[in-house]
């Protein structure tokens, strides 16, 4: 029930497993669905950073976002921002598996440019793109 969109400009190549890509990609997407409100925009934007020397994966959802005490606590073991959903472990996962590829993992409340309101959480994972 969400107005889903896939973007990807290229094939961008990291070096990874794939198990650790479909890791990643399923903990955050579920998360996305989990929070999105029926109706609301999903976006899964992928395209090469303005160095081109990464690959910049965007998921958006529309949810309420999270609160700024919960920011860096969502990255522990079993701390569920929600206690009813969910076990705590999928974003401390999507955590282990960035850092083990030498990237960085961001969540970001997106706001309403005039007032501020949080409209949605941008999640963002920016990995190095395979060189030869």
């Amino acid at each position: 029930e969400l107005d889903f969109e896939l973007q990807a400009d290229t094939p961008l190549p990291v070096t990874a497993p794939e198990w650790m890509l479909r890791e990643l990609t399923r903990n955050l997407l579920h998360n996305a669905i989990r929070h999105a409100p029926p109706g609301t925009p999903l976006q899964v934007l992928l395209h090469p950073s303005g160095d081109s020397l990464h690959a910049i994966l965007h998921i958006c959802d529309s949810g309420p976002g999270i609160a700024k005490e919960l920011q860096q606590r969502l990255f522990q073991p079993f701390s569920a921002g929600d206690r009813h959903s969910g076990s705590g472990l999928g974003l401390t996962i999507c955590r282990e598996i960035v850092q083990a590829l030498h990237g960085h993992l961001s969540l970001d409340n997106r706001l309403h440019p005039a007032t501020g309101a949080v409209q949605g959480l941008d999640a963002q994972v920016c990995l190095p793109l395979f060189t030869t």
